[in-house]
């Protein structure tokens, strides 16, 4: 409750520090997951994003809470994207998805926005065997979403090597004067 209480009241030096001792006084803690959740988001209220997913980590692991999970997969989501890791971007929201249905106050709508953004991350990622992987699953291209998965792959088969296309598109935008 300490540390949590330094998290609520913005001291996330303190939060963040408290947290640490706890982990390493108690490893086997029943609240081990809370204190880890608590850490993380006190380094990105600090900013620390390596940081905040050196205890995100072992929080995706060591929990079975859809909410704390939740949090944990979207937020290592939004910093892979950050560090341009589409792959790794895509494979947190893919995990973060089921997830994202039953936390209150999200609508189909954005779950179809989240499936969209999974299908365009590994898409841009790069990675061929994983945007088929992609392209062939239900959770992503299934229902709603089966025509613009449609789309994807028959662009795909008039490409022939469509990602190494979009990759060398990708790099020849980054490199024009802005």
């Amino acid at each position: 409750k300490i540390i949590e209480g330094l998290y609520q009241k913005g001291t996330y030096a303190a939060a963040l520090e408290r947290a640490q001792a706890f982990l390493d006084a108690y490893p086997g803690n029943k609240y081990r997951s809370e204190c880890l959740a608590i850490a993380a988001n006190a380094a990105l209220g600090l900013k620390d994003k390596k940081k905040a997913l050196e205890y995100f980590a072992p929080l995706m692991k060591d929990t079975s809470r859809p909410d704390v999970l939740a949090t944990a997969h979207l937020t290592a989501a939004s910093l892979a994207e950050e560090r341009l890791d589409f792959i790794q971007a895509a494979k947190d929201l893919r995990k973060y998805l089921p997830l994202a249905g039953e936390q209150k106050g999200t609508s189909p709508a954005e779950v179809l926005k989240l499936r969209r953004k999974i299908l365009l991350l590994g898409w841009i990622g790069g990675d061929p065997a994983f945007t088929r992987g992609l392209l062939a699953s239900n959770d992503v291209c299934g229902g709603a979403l089966a025509s613009d998965c449609e789309r994807y792959k028959a662009l795909t088969d008039l490409m022939g090597t469509t990602i190494d296309a979009i990759c060398h598109i990708s790099q020849l935008n980054q490199q024009a004067p802005r």
